[in-house]
């Protein structure tokens, strides 16, 4: 409420401003004046307008100072559950870092920069996670492991997030490597049974379905044999059968005429003789 309401005062402005617990503590409170769920009035002035960080000429101790500020407020709102909150902070306490490499043309941070920048991006890949931005935490993650390759943090909730997203082989291996790093962490080896029992799930299941397509293959091949058809006679069509029959008739009519005639041939024979 404070945030909104001074962005829109001038310098020298008083006002009162009167809010819901969900744009001031919240539902934590804050321990021990201000109770849970608690609606708030401030009295507020504005005394001064700052400009803007210049990057191209800000000295590392002064950009230190303000990183820490964002970094110390994201916190508050992270143990407040404030979680969107939380990665609004965190997110531009690593604006401001890429900003005054960038301006400062710097290829390597210090040692104290470089921690900042890892606890920051840790603290909002945490953030990022419990409102379900996980291709963003999962960037986050691996700038973190660009730097520092063995980040135990770093490498479990890069690894938690490969589970959510369902890549396995890469969460089993992330999460082996922190759970080597660490062996007595009890959360990364949770993950690490969980992610491995995925796994075999899956696995299971792909044998089931190869069972399954390969049974279901031989019960069809089966279905589709048919025994070899038994030769059948095949009887003579009518038209068959009634020009055998005619046939046959008109040999014995050429019989009988071939027999009539030898006879009369033998009778004007015999005739001729007497």
């Amino acid at each position: 409420a404070i945030d909104i309401a001074s962005s829109l005062m001038e310098k020298g402005e008083v006002c009162q401003v009167k809010t819901d617990h969900r744009f001031a503590y919240g539902t934590i409170g804050r321990s021990p004046d201000i109770p849970p769920n608690s609606s708030l009035v401030y009295d507020l002035e504005l005394l001064e307008i700052k400009s803007p960080l210049d990057f191209s000429s800000i000295s590392e101790k002064e950009l230190l100072i303000h990183l820490n500020k964002k970094r110390g407020r994201g916190n508050d709102l992270f143990q407040r559950k404030e979680f969107a909150l939380a990665v609004h902070s965190y997110s531009r306490a690593v604006d401001m870092m890429r900003n005054y490499q960038d301006q400062q043309s710097i290829k390597d941070l210090s040692s104290e920069m470089t921690d900042l920048w890892i606890r920051c991006l840790n603290n909002l890949a945490a953030a990022q996670l419990k409102i379900e931005m996980y291709d963003e935490a999962l960037e986050s993650v691996l700038s973190v492991l660009r730097v520092d390759p063995v980040n135990i943090k770093a490498l479990y909730r890069c690894g938690k997030v490969y589970l959510i997203k369902g890549e396995l082989d890469d969460a089993i291996k992330t999460l082996q490597m922190a759970a080597n790093l660490n062996p007595e962490e009890k959360a990364i080896h949770a993950e690490l049974q969980k992610a491995l029992r995925k796994r075999d799930q899956e696995r299971e299941q792909e044998r089931a379905l190869y069972k399954r397509m390969m049974t279901g293959g031989s019960r069809s091949n089966t279905g589709s044999r048919q025994t070899s058809p038994k030769p059948q006679t095949t009887k003579p069509s009518s038209s068959t059968s009634s020009s055998s029959s005619s046939l046959g008739w008109k040999a014995i009519l050429l019989g009988v005429g071939v027999t009539v005639a030898a006879v009369g041939i033998g009778f004007l024979v015999a005739k001729y003789r007497k």
